[in-house]
């Protein structure tokens, strides 16, 4: 038997990635966080490897920062947010890591 000390009730998978996709699938507000993470990431790493050097970042971590800083933002500085973090709805981006943070939380491993 197969012990998996990632499994619970939404996946059907012990491989940490493949049950990511199942549950963001499940969860199409997430996709938006998803998609524009991806997007976030790819542009802040064109960005910070023009100059050749070691380099260490976590997208996702800046990408959900500037999110919570974003819901205090408004007008030109919120459409800047907006823009950046490559979402179309920042106060739903903000729930959706709310509930990221929460379902990681609640991961036995």
């Amino acid at each position: 038997e197969l012990l998996c000390p990632y499994q619970s009730q939404n996946f059907t998978s012990c491989n940490p990635i493949r049950q990511e996709s199942q549950w963001l699938k499940k969860n199409d507000a997430l996709n938006t966080v998803h998609d524009g993470n991806n997007e976030f990431a790819k542009h802040l790493y064109n960005i910070l490897s023009r100059e050749p050097r070691n380099l260490i970042f976590s997208p996702i971590s800046v990408h959900a920062i500037l999110s919570l800083v974003s819901q205090g933002s408004a007008n030109q500085t919120r459409a800047a947010f907006t823009d950046a973090l490559k979402v179309s709805d920042l106060n739903l981006a903000a729930k959706s890591y709310k509930h990221i943070m929460s379902h990681l939380n609640s991961i036995k491993g």
